[in-house]
């Protein structure tokens, strides 16, 4: 019982970790991508490439190769 009770909380902390984890990192790119990569693009362009490649940036991290995002370079 003792085993069992630590195998789930061990379970909850990875659990709440890994979200932690996920949203600062997302934090970190949409921040990064608006305010620096992006600065010169027209605010809805700006927010619409900045949310989206850091969504698929952070799926890609998580679900590793499991997960193929086709990159669009912009020139």
């Amino acid at each position: 019982r003792i085993l069992w009770k630590k195998n789930e909380v061990a379970d909850y902390e990875a659990t709440t970790f890994s979200i932690f984890y996920n949203n600062t990192l997302f934090l970190v790119l949409v921040i990064v991508a608006s305010f620096f990569i992006l600065k010169n693009f027209n605010p809805t362009v700006n927010y619409i490439l900045s949310i989206s490649k850091s969504i698929l940036c952070v799926m890609h991290m998580t679900f590793g190769s499991k997960f193929h995002v086709p990159i669009i370079i912009l020139k």
